[in-house]
């Protein structure tokens, strides 16, 4: 798959990506926190974040048909309470 779009939610809990599938077939997905781990200063470790599915789309023939069904479809994009994610944010 081939990331092509994306959008995080406002407060950070949730994001979703657009990709390009084989033959040309676009699909999104909706990403929620399940887990956050703080770092621990003392150990020197990192904190991490745990993402769950909330929701996979259905196929669609464009991105731009993925995105108008994504931006119906799931309330935060809807109210538009998103910023775009860059390249770096799709993991």
């Amino acid at each position: 798959m081939e990331w092509v779009k994306g959008y995080i939610k406002r407060d950070g809990k949730k994001k979703l990506h657009i990709f390009k599938k084989a033959n040309a077939i676009f699909q999104f997905i909706e990403l929620t926190v399940d887990l956050v781990i703080e770092p621990d200063e003392e150990l020197f470790e990192e904190g991490e974040i745990y993402w769950g599915c909330a929701h996979t789309s259905g196929l669609y023939d464009s991105s731009e048909a993925a995105e108008t069904d994504a931006k119906r479809s799931v309330p935060w994009l809807r109210r538009g309470n998103y910023i775009e994610a860059s390249g770096i944010d799709q993991a």
